[in-house]
C-alpha cells in the first residue's frame, strides 16, 4: 500500500529489566534508526493480564484497568497522539 504511513516501532513483551533485554532495546534503536522510523520511548512489558484479556475476548483496559501493562499502553497512546498532534 503505497498510502501506508508507519508511525513507529512498538516494543510489545517486552521482559524484565535485565542486561539481555537492554541490548534488545539497544538494537532496536539502532534498526529503527537505520530505517528511518521512530521508536517509542513506550514499552508494553509481558504481563498475565494481557493474555487473561484474550481469553476473556475483553480489552486490557476493560479486563485489568489498575494494571500496570495498563499503564503501560495509556503511556503508548498519549505518546502516538502526541506525535500525531506533532
Amino acid at each position: 500500500n503505497p498510502a501506508l504511513k508507519i508511525s513507529g516501532v512498538l516494543i510489545t513483551r517486552k521482559g524484565r529489566d535485565t542486561v539481555a533485554t537492554r541490548a534488545m532495546l539497544e538494537q532496536m534503536q539502532r534498526k529503527a534508526d537505520a530505517a528511518g522510523l521512530y521508536l517509542y520511548r513506550a514499552t508494553i512489558r509481558e504481563a498475565t493480564a494481557i493474555r487473561e484479556a484474550q481469553i476473556l475476548q475483553r480489552s486490557i483496559f476493560e479486563h485489568a484497568p489498575t494494571a500496570n501493562v495498563t499503564a503501560d499502553y495509556n503511556s503508548f497512546i498519549d505518546e502516538y497522539l502526541k506525535q500525531e498532534r506533532g
